[in-house]
């Protein structure tokens, strides 16, 4: 009986089954065949885990690298981040959480850039902030808001660079200041 803690103890009537049956030999060459064949190479099958025994990672590999969906836990067991990979590469939709189990980030990468609409929630689960991506850069509106739900700040980016008109709000909703952007770099501000 198998205690976990350590090897498997065989019954006397499994150590005794013949080695050289017609059975085994078929049972070897399929397992070979199989291994050879990559259907259940444990290459392909990547699995870590925290020194508390908990899981950590879990994903398939391939030549190219990470391929196929892969997800990844804390060392509390809590899942942190999920998604796919495609020639080592993340791709396609991307979740990550809090610690509390909450949704933290959330977007789309293509080629390992993150592309597209992106969010992201505070432990609360209250958005913090949304916007877009085009590869590494930001572009197109960006809002941030304060935990109470109110906007704090929103504007353009072009290029990855502020750009254009730029207005923040105090946390009781009064506007703030508004700032003009030009290529990243202030050009004017008033304050309110």
């Amino acid at each position: 009986m198998d205690s976990g803690n350590g090897p498997i103890a065989l019954s006397v009537e499994e150590q005794s089954l013949p080695q050289n049956t017609p059975m085994m030999k078929h049972l070897i060459l399929l397992c070979l065949a199989s291994i050879v064949l990559g259907a259940c190479s444990p290459e392909n099958k990547k699995e870590g885990g925290h020194p508390n025994g908990m899981s950590r990672v879990e994903g398939h590999m391939s030549e190219h690298g990470k391929d196929g969906p892969w997800s990844f836990w804390n060392k509390e067991g809590q899942l942190t981040a999920q998604g796919v990979y495609k020639d080592g590469k993340a791709v396609g939709q991307w979740t990550f959480w809090h610690k509390n189990g909450q949704k933290l980030r959330e977007g789309k990468f293509e080629s390992g850039s993150k592309e597209g609409l992106w969010m992201e929630w505070r432990e609360s689960g209250q958005l913090l902030y949304e916007g877009k991506y085009e590869g590494k850069d930001r572009v197109g509106h960006w809002t941030a808001w304060y935990s109470n739900g109110q906007i704090q700040l929103g504007g353009e980016y072009k290029d990855g660079k502020k750009w254009g008109l730029w207005t923040s709000w105090h946390e009781n909703g009064q506007k703030e200041s508004e700032t003009e952007f030009k290529d990243g770099v202030e050009v004017r501000r008033t304050e309110f």
